[in-house]
């Protein structure tokens, strides 16, 4: 009977359709939400309830059954997100806006058009967990796979999409390679176009510049759902916004009496009881937001109070929740902000609430510096969380530190991470280290059950290796250890714990770049790392070493947003430690190393250069007549590239010599001598010095293969180089041995296909191909152009494989061919976006050759005209490369 009640209260379905996971009765009174599965739709079979937690929680758990071609979030399959008494609604309105009235689980319902749509509220209001539900009920509609995506930060951004491209990937090699950030986004939506009936969850995303280049094309079949803070229309384009409101007295005291577990029915509670319930719900501090609501009431379940004296517990606690102007002058003091007072005028309780919350006539009026507007823009977020949290919050917190120390300690080390997958491993390490003697295996199980069952402050299932906590949670926590005073012995065993960890040295972090555990780490690391900067703690080796390692990572990664963020308050903490202590400079000079870094990869030398200088500068002030430091050759070296990026060969030679002197000087390993002979060697072939170029890269592979063994991919990259400088020399038959050794050499270095084999196979062809062997270039260069497919590589890398498959095709007079794949190349580097590239204008140009040479005259000119426009938009106009171009458009 009660099988067929509930078959009767869902829609009707047809027989064929897959089976059903998420059944709600939504004429339940008690409004409670359980999981049923139907296994035989046909003949009906048992419905079984799933629970999880307690028995009296109302928790909605996630089964691992999908649908047919369907792929579900990790996020949302491991974390049990509570139900929340009167979200329905929203959950519908959800549903209208996406589907325009249409049933969703009908066998022939897909989405028509690309629509983004906007979750609004302020923290705790439920948000992920309403985007959760909606998720769950109609995961059955989206047949193309849902996928939530951590958005918190970007290294957040990061590693939630590797997870999913490892989901995705038709190919085991293109899960094993870590590309850079913006490859990364650029691969995940590639992969997201090929499907149809797609949601996408970008969570937490208050600042929704991280999401801006992760949003699918307007001719995608995807739903798109943002979580956010953020309530600037402008900034949202032509999204549509829900706000979740607080919840009303009605729903909030029955969402109170569920998590308590006093049960749904008023009728049974006695008149005091809940009268105190309603004063809890409608506090000031409570406001009818659920993560304010669920913690009050798994406190008052787990002590067993009274609600009346949980009441009075409240009341006793209130504190004003408005800033007064003196405490955000102090505040802006601290903040490195204080040259901004006189012009905020910050004189007035309005002024303040103003400056909190980010009022841009405020604003606008400032003349501030890329560095000031991130002070500023995280200070108000900070001031804003802060609001939500009241003291009220610490009520919980003080329960579970007289119940279990060890427990407390756990909640400290998680809210100094990222609050989504907080690895488990990380928090007993640390816990280790505070802890001598803990069972990691029994106890921390029963306190993390404590933790997650009892008081709901982390949300966790037993056997998992991550947990995931709220930010809220995390800032008032933080905020507590900052009162104590003991956040700094907590961050220093974090990062003790994730040294250990992580690789620490630049060749170790790049070795790491396709670990998919350590990549796991980063948003930790970030997270972690920005605690020890607000916290001054970075005296200890620990932390700043953390702080290098994580600066290497974001670095390699391409995470520029990061990279710069680190580096840039590293340096800025170092600086104004410089006037009390002198031994400070190799720091310094570190820190400038790692923002030239950065503006390298801004694409921005000159800025770069500045940084180099300065490392340059303060690196030869320290030495006062003794060595030179290995790290004054580095800072040399780095400044002698950023001059070569500028075309200032002389000034770049003379720098790499120096750098090369001090390297052999300082007693450095032949590794890192070979590696300098390399750069300048770079040079001098760039500059079209051969002879010399070629003496350099002798003696560097010979010092190289001293110290490295085979599968070296420093031997493998310097025999490439000396066999292309060989090709450029007219020395073929050298050239070929060596290119041969390179390609053995980068498939030792590999288990896998690898993009790095497939460069070494495209430069040998080449050679073969100069020396008219075009069957045997022909087959190198197929095989890099497999490999690259298989390695779900960026439409640009595919295209340049096909331009040098299509050359090869030309130089053989195999015109067809060559005009098909050069049209190819062509669609791929235009898809990229970038109308002014070199790739695209040598295509083109290639193209129009090839059009010249078939005798299609007219078709050559245009695509040649393009070329030269191109060309000159790439270099200047006395540049050889715009020369050819011309060229090649008169001979048409």
């Amino acid at each position: 009977l009660k099988v067929k009640k509930l078959l009767d209260d869902t829609v009707a379905f047809e027989n064929d359709l897959d089976p059903l996971i998420h059944l709600k009765d939504r004429h339940m009174r008690e409004r409670k939400t359980f999981c049923e599965g139907v296994k035989e739709c046909r003949e009906g079979g048992s419905i079984s309830q799933r629970k999880s937690g307690r028995d009296n929680e109302d928790t909605l758990s996630v089964h691992q059954i999908s649908p047919k071609k369907s792929v579900f979030s990790t996020e949302l399959e491991k974390r049990n997100f509570p139900y929340i008494f009167g979200r329905d609604n929203i959950v519908k309105e959800i549903t209208n806006q996406f589907w325009h009235q249409k049933h969703p689980m009908a066998e022939d319902c897909e989405i028509e058009e690309f629509q983004l749509l906007f979750i609004c509220a302020e923290g705790g209001a439920g948000k992920t967990t309403t985007a959760a539900h909606y998720a769950q009920e109609l995961r059955h509609a989206y047949t193309g796979g849902v996928f939530m995506i951590n958005s918190r930060q970007s290294a957040s951004v990061y590693h939630s999409l590797l997870k999913h491209i490892a989901r995705l990937a038709i190919s085991r090699e293109a899960r094993n390679i870590v590309r850079p950030l913006q490859e990364t986004k650029d691969d995940f939506l590639d992969l997201i176009a090929e499907r149809r009936n797609v949601l996408l969850i970008y969570d937490s995303a208050d600042d929704l510049e991280v999401i801006q280049d992760l949003l699918p094309s307007p001719n995608a079949r995807v739903h798109v759902i943002v979580t956010t803070r953020c309530t600037d229309h402008r900034l949202m384009g032509e999204g549509r916004v829900i706000r979740l409101p607080s919840l009303d007295e009605g729903a909030a005291v029955g969402a109170f009496l569920g998590w308590s577990g006093k049960g749904n029915d008023t009728s049974r509670i006695d008149a005091s009881e809940l009268q105190a319930v309603r004063r809890i719900v409608n506090d000031v501090q409570v406001k009818g937001l659920p993560l304010a609501i669920r913690r009050i009431a798994t406190y008052t379940k787990e002590t067993r109070l009274k609600c009346w004296q949980v009441s009075e517990r409240l009341t006793i606690r209130k504190k004003p929740l408005r800033y007064s102007p003196q405490s955000l002058t102090e505040l802006l003091q601290c903040s490195g902000l204080p040259h901004l007072l006189d012009e905020l005028k910050l004189n007035s309780i309005e002024r303040a609430e103003q400056f909190i919350a980010a009022d841009l006539s405020l604003l606008q009026a400032l003349h501030l510096t890329e560095m000031d507007k991130d002070k500023l823009k995280k200070l108000q977020e900070r001031l804003k969380l802060d609001m939500q949290t009241p003291m009220t919050w610490d009520l919980d917190l003080e329960e579970v530190s007289r119940r279990s120390p060890d427990a407390r300690r756990i909640i400290n080390f998680a809210s100094l991470m990222d609050s989504s997958a907080i690895p488990v491993d990380v928090l007993i390490s640390a816990l280790l280290q505070e802890s001598e003697g803990y069972d990691r295996e029994v106890q921390f199980q029963r306190d993390m059950g404590l933790l997650s069952e009892g008081f709901s402050i982390i949300s966790y299932c037993e056997g998992e290796d991550t947990c995931s906590e709220h930010a809220l949670v995390q800032l008032s926590v933080v905020k507590q250890m900052e009162r104590l005073g003991t956040i700094s012995s907590h961050l220093e065993c974090l990062a003790r714990s994730l040294n250990a960890m992580l690789p620490q040295s630049t060749d170790a972090v790049k070795r790491n770049l396709n670990n998919s555990k350590v990549m796991s780490l980063l948003p930790h690391v970030y997270s972690v790392c920005n605690h020890i900067l607000d916290s001054n703690c970075t005296e200890q080796a620990d932390c700043w070493g953390l702080m290098e390692v994580s600066c290497w990572f974001a670095l390699y990664t391409h995470d520029i947003v990061t990279a710069k963020h680190l580096a840039e308050r590293m340096l800025e903490f170092v600086r104004t430690r410089k006037a009390n202590r002198k031994k400070e400079s190799l720091k310094l000079s570190n820190c400038l190393i790692n923002v030239g870094d950065v503006f390298m990869l801004m694409a921005q030398p000159k800025s770069a250069q500045l940084h180099f200088d300065e490392a340059v500068r303060v690196l030869q002030g320290k030495q006062d007549g003794k060595p030179a430091h290995i790290l004054h050759s580095v800072a040399l070296e780095r400044l002698a590239q950023c001059l070569q990026e500028m075309e200032n060969f002389d000034e770049a030679e003379r720098l790499y010599v120096e750098a090369l002197d001090i390297r052999r000087r300082c007693g450095g390993s032949d590794r890192d001598i070979s590696i300098a002979m390399n750069n300048l060697a770079l040079l001098y072939e760039s500059s079209e010095r051969m002879e010399m170029a070629v003496k350099l890269y002798e003696e560097s592979l010979r010092l190289v293969r001293k110290c490295c063994d085979v599968s070296s991919l420093d031997k493998s990259t310097m025999v490439m180089n000396l066999g292309n400088c060989y090709r450029q020399c007219g020395e073929l038959m050298e050239s070929v041995l060596l290119l041969e050794e390179a390609v053995a050499t980068r498939r030792l270095c590999y288990s896998f296909p690898h993009p790095n084999v497939a460069m070494a196979l495209e430069q040998l062809a080449q050679c073969l191909q100069d020396m008219e062997n075009f069957g045997e270039a022909e087959r190198l260069y197929m095989q890099a152009l497999d490999i690259r497919r298989s390695c779900e590589r960026s439409d640009k890398d595919i295209s340049i494989a096909l331009n040098n498959l299509a050359l090869l095709y030309q130089s053989s007079q195999k015109m067809e061919k060559a005009i098909e794949l050069y049209k190819e190349s062509l669609k791929l580097v235009r898809k990229c976006g970038d109308v002014t590239s070199l790739d695209m204008s040598t295509t083109v140009m290639n193209l129009g050759n090839c059009y010249r040479e078939c005798g299609e005259l007219k078709e050559s000119v245009r695509l040649l005209e393009e070329a030269v426009a191109t060309m000159r938009s790439c270099y200047s106009s006395s540049h050889p490369n715009v020369a050819l171009a011309i060229h090649h458009l008169a001979s048409s």
